[in-house]
């Protein structure tokens, strides 16, 4: 064993020998421990658009005719699965007059709005809405078309349609 003897700080401490044991001081805990790791992705469904189309948004009988067209949005042109999935829709249906006091009252049966759901590989879907047979309407009186998605309250399209009577019925 060589002491150095010039540093008191290192006097006493081997240098330069072979020692017969050693001793490491334990072990930490980053040395233990495993870290165990669980990844779970929550990809996010795209929804899927709703084209809606009207023969008229003139009203001459006390029914609405109104087209559906599922619209996927941006389908992969080189045959590759598309990331996001898209998800389906469902849809509920109604017509609204807005009274003198500002307040929405369905023109519809009792209890018939439609639900409508709607995936990607949906065809286009027809649907008939009829009015209330007690309810009166005034030629150029103005009713609000509204189709919403159930889960999301999303409209279609937004602002929603106004369509007007064309007579009085």
């Amino acid at each position: 064993m060589i002491e150095d003897t010039k540093c008191p700080a290192l006097s006493g401490y081997p240098f330069f020998t072979a020692e017969k044991s050693f001793a490491q001081g334990g072990i930490a805990l980053q040395e233990m421990v495993i870290p165990h790791l669980i990844s779970r992705s929550q990809t996010p469904a795209r929804r899927l658009g709703i084209e809606v189309v009207l023969p008229t948004f003139e009203l001459l009988r006390t029914a609405v005719k109104v087209t559906l067209r599922p619209q996927p949005q941006g389908q992969p042109q080189t045959g590759q699965l598309p990331l996001f999935a898209e998800s389906g829709r469902t849809l509920r249906l109604d017509v609204y007059r807005t009274n003198p006091a500002g307040t929405r009252q369905s023109v519809l049966t009792p209890g018939r709005s439609k639900e409508v759901q709607l995936a990607a590989s949906s065809p286009e879907v027809h649907v008939t809405l009829f009015f209330h047979t007690a309810l009166s309407f005034q030629r150029g009186e103005l009713l609000d078309l509204d189709i919403r998605d159930v889960a999301t309250s999303e409209q279609f399209p937004p602002g929603g349609i106004k369509l007007t009577v064309g007579r009085d019925m």
